[in-house]
């Protein structure tokens, strides 16, 4: 990492100085006194082929002689001192170890810059990135549970157009998957844990550098919104700025600050969240875009980054922007966080009611776990945000029945925060405003009680296309000037939250209060609200599905919006006219831009909302426009993706969505199989007694790509249907199917299942081509189970003349001592003792 670095800056420097190796050469001969240097040596350094000069107080002359070529060639260039470059090439002639021997015993050289930024991040890494009805939430290490990531793939599978699990990868933990040196992906639906993770992984990077323990690279918090129009270095400095003026950070940073290694040998770990967050698709293409180039440009090896995101529309060729063009084995990996497991909600229920200080924590937490387990919430409350506001909601009034939706699971959340809001006394900022009459508190008073309805326009204003007549207030209001290294940038001034809260009537300033002190005052009602907090000198919302759902809330108020909307919903997910069967590039020239296939989880979370709005308030008029979703693959995987994010519908609507998935996929003729595996999947997500069937028959179906039917069998599995052990027999004596997957199929049968025909495929495949080691394996797996034929894999390894005896002995010998009083096994034993003795 210190060579890589060392080389690049050297190579940037003689750029900027911009000089040819001939001309440093003569340029140095004239200096008083002279340096002596050849083009061959400048050529070498330049290069790299030179770690340690011969004399380095030559290179140091030369460095500083580039150093103010540079910058009398651009004043904004950023001179690095002599002492940088030199730890930076001292760096570069040490082990890995006495890097780390030498990081321990100090906070890295960088200056109070690093350290202030270092301390202010720690802090800021600690706060809750999820709502609270407490006024001092826990920190989030307290409530905090690691959850597990899936590596996903892009190869072809029944999902053609989304991005698939690997199979046979497996999982691991999330804080493994982002350890590693790559940029990559990580995805997940709307309150998944993708923010959490990225500050959790924040703050064991602060940690580190600040316990003065070695780290490869500083970690940076940034949201990708950030990153939209600036040069990468100068975002960075910005957003930092913003973001950690509240959090102690001494002065603000350096637009260069970021352009530069933060200590020799070490780079920047940039994770960027919320990148499904930025409105504009257009703006999305460009992050990913720069990101790219950054990570495949001359200064890669100083930035990582770790992109967490919901699922975008366009999938894999929006995200496949990171990779720049590189080819498969180079691309960005991505990984896709799983939910919590059974065990985790009790686990993340005693800590929460810990933090919330009930009186019996461990008990409260086992009772509540067990009752969440027995309703439909017991897939929902596997979501991190999910489990956060079940357990305030349980914790604030244990006797409460549970919420009927996830609309009524916020509307409950924001009710408690409205009730302490006006309990926890936040109405002293009117008595500020008494000074300036009693129409000023009256006011004042005024806008309180609508606080709520202003948050919600808000929220439909920020969403843009939910707002009606949002032209009139032109979120885009006028161009701004920034300067940059080498000119300046005219970029669109978002409108500021409290310019839009202000708009509204209800919170127009009265005539006698300044206004900074009406601005002020909104500001902290607003942050107080529990919903908003301050980001990059604006408010924004707490979590993205809190402005979702209050920009619906907004929305149902209007009929002509809210009729308009259902029509888009009713109309968009009708199964493609267009056979599957065609060619993609055809069907995408005839059908556009994807409006019939899968839609955004983005999207999909509004529009949920949307659904539990209407369904409170008018439900029949949703009603109409849910039956014709219904009607065909893609209507009724959005109801079954609805009712997996816990919105309301009414069951015939769920029945019919449910009937049509299961015709779907019992039909082999006239769908294509992608569209089988598809419902298949849908149905055991939705608990579908017909489900086990159908994927028996799948499972058996050799026209379907094999690594579908894997997924879907264990996805069965999972699910422990009475059915799966069937299906998983058959996948695993499928010959066409990979080796390793029919292994783990037969491993599941036995372990998960209890079933013998797991054994039979396992000693099938032992006395096989497998290889010696997975033949090994597999003849210790049976032995520890107590299987007596592992004799017989034992007679077939001693006699296959590629296998070595000594060896086999020693991987085996340990677990086929319990076994000795079977005689059968003397000949094992009489032949490895042969092969032990002597010649």
């Amino acid at each position: 990492m210190a060579d890589e670095v060392f080389d690049v800056e050297l190579r940037r420097l003689r750029d900027a100085a911009g000089l040819f190796q001939k001309q440093i050469a003569t340029l140095a001969s004239r200096q008083d006194p002279p340096i002596r240097v050849s083009e061959q040596t400048l050529s070498d350094w330049f290069k790299g082929k030179v770690r340690a000069p011969n004399d380095p107080r030559v290179q140091d002359r030369i460095i500083v002689l580039l150093e103010g070529l540079a910058k009398r060639r651009d004043p904004q260039h950023h001179w690095h001192s002599i002492a940088w470059w030199r730890e930076l090439r001292d760096a570069q002639r040490e082990t890995p170890e006495a890097r780390r021997l030498r990081a321990r015993t100090s906070i890295p050289q960088g200056g109070q810059l690093l350290k202030s930024y270092l301390a202010a991040a720690q802090r800021a890494a600690r706060s809750h990135p999820y709502p609270g009805v407490i006024q001092d939430m826990p920190p989030l290490a307290a409530v905090y549970r690691q959850q597990q990531a899936i590596p996903l793939g892009t190869t072809r599978s029944a999902d053609a157009d989304e991005t698939t699990a690997v199979a046979g990868t497996g999982s691991l933990a999330a804080e493994e998957a982002l350890s590693g040196d790559q940029t990559c992906v990580v995805l997940a639906g709307p309150g998944g844990g993708k923010s959490s993770l990225l500050r959790t992984h924040l703050a064991t990077g602060m940690e580190q550098w600040i316990d003065g323990r070695v780290g490869d690279r500083v970690p940076v918090l940034v949201p990708a919104a950030a990153l939209t129009d600036l040069p990468l270095a100068q975002a960075l400095a910005a957003a930092v700025n913003a973001d950690l003026a509240t959090h102690g950070l001494l002065e603000p940073l350096p637009s260069g600050f970021f352009a530069d290694p933060p200590h020799p040998g070490v780079g920047w770990l940039v994770l960027v969240d919320g990148l499904d967050e930025v409105a504009d698709p257009r703006a999305q293409r460009r992050i990913l875009e720069k990101l790219g180039a950054v990570s495949t440009g001359e200064r890669a090896s100083l930035y990582r980054f770790i992109v967490a995101t919901r699922h975008l529309p366009g999938g894999d060729d929006v995200l496949g922007l990171l990779n720049n063009g590189r080819s498969s084995p180079h691309a960005v990996p991505r990984y896709e966080l799983e939910p919590f497991g059974p065990e985790d909600l009790e686990h993340v229920a005693r800590s929460w009611f810990r933090a919330l200080g009930l009186s019996e924590p461990d008990q409260t937490a086992v009772r509540f776990a067990h009752a969440i387990a027995s309703t439909k919430w017991a897939e929902l409350a596997r979501t991190p945000l999910m489990a956060c506001m079940l357990c305030q909601l349980h914790a604030a009034d244990p006797a409460q029945p549970l919420p009927a939706s996830r609309g009524d699971i916020y509307d409950k959340f924001v009710a408690l925060l409205y009730e302490r809001q006006h309990t926890a006394n936040v109405r002293n900022g009117v008595e500020g405003l008494r000074r300036y009459g009693k129409s000023a508190v009256e006011k004042a008073e005024h806008t309180l009680d609508h606080l709520h309805d202003l948050i919600a326009y808000l929220a439909a204003a920020r969403s843009q296309r939910y707002l009606p007549g949002v032209s009139v207030l032109r979120q885009l209001r006028e161009m701004e000037e920034v300067v940059v290294p080498g000119g300046s940038l005219f970029i669109p001034r978002l409108t500021l939250a409290i310019e839009i809260v202000e708009s509204r009537p209800e919170a127009q300033r009265p005539p006698r209060v300044p206004v900074d002190v009406w601005g002020a005052f909104l500001r902290t009602n607003l942050t107080r609200s529990g919903l908003l907090t301050e980001q990059a000198g604006d408010l924004v919302f707490l979590h993205q599905t809190l402005l979702e759902y209050f920009a619906m809330r907004h929305l149902v108020r209007d009929p002509k919006a809210k009729k308009r909307r259902l029509q888009e919903l009713g109309t968009q997910r009708v199964e493609s006219p267009v056979p599957q069967s065609w060619p993609r590039f055809l069907r995408y020239l005839i059908e556009g831009v994807p409006s019939w296939g899968h839609q955004a989880a983005k999207d999909l979370s509004i529009d949920g909302f949307l659904i539990d709005a209407v369904q409170q308030t008018d439900p029949s008029s949703c009603l109409p426009y849910l039956k014709r979703l219904a009607s065909g693959l893609h209507g009724a995987e959005f109801v079954a993706e609805q009712v997996m994010l816990g919105t309301s519908l009414p069951d015939d609507i769920v029945r019919s969505a449910k009937d049509v998935l299961a015709a779907l996929a019992a039909n082999q003729r006239r769908r294509p199989d992608y569209q089988r595996v598809r419902a298949a999947r849908l149905l055991i997500q939705l608990h579908d007694l017909r489900a086990g069937d159908l994927v028996v028959s799948i499972a058996g179906d050799h026209k379907i790509y094999p690594r579908d039917r894997v997924g879907l069998v264990e996805r069965l599995a999972e699910r422990r249907d009475p059915r799966a052990a069937d299906a998983l027999y058959v996948v695993a004596t499928d010959t066409s199917a990979q080796v390793w997957h029919r292994l783990s199929l037969a491993g599941k049968l036995m372990v998960d299942f209890d079933d013998p025909r797991g054994a039979d495929i396992w000693l099938t495949l032992a006395k096989g081509s497998l290889q010696l080691w997975t033949r090994t394996e597999r003849l210790n797996d049976l032995i520890v189970l107590g299987d007596p034929r592992a004799r017989d894999i034992v007679q077939n390894l001693a006699t296959d003349p590629r296998c070595d005896a000594w060896r086999l002995w020693l991987q085996t010998n340990g677990v086929t001592i319990p076994s000795r009083r079977d005689l059968d096994l003397r000949r094992w034993y009489s032949w490895a003792s042969a092969v032990r003795a002597p010649s």
